[in-house]
């Protein structure tokens, strides 16, 4: 819930979309841009298209083509440099900058 709604406060435009057969909730403007995945002891905030995202801080992880991800552990995650990065995607997907 406390990443529901820092995604929301960071990105205030977007549209939030629960995929339950996925069991993820998806966000976006004209594009999706992030999706929140939990998992048993933490929780990955995906960026779909995070490889092309700037990254001064290395929070991103992965290798694939386009998407990475930030795991989330505990809410002191949830932090300047993340909120950052989510603005960032919400723009890439033609929200507001």
């Amino acid at each position: 819930q406390h990443l529901r709604r820092f995604v929301n406060e960071a990105a205030p435009e977007c549209s939030e979309t629960l995929h339950s057969g996925w069991k993820v909730i998806s966000y976006g403007h004209r594009k999706k841009f992030c999706a929140i995945a939990p998992h048993s002891k933490w929780v990955n905030l995906q960026f779909h298209n995070g490889a092309a995202l700037p990254d001064p801080a290395a929070l991103l992880d992965g290798t694939g083509k386009s998407m990475r991800h930030v795991k989330i552990s505990s809410n002191t995650d949830l932090n300047d440099t993340l909120r950052t990065l989510i603005s960032a995607a919400a723009a890439q997907a033609g929200g507001a900058a």
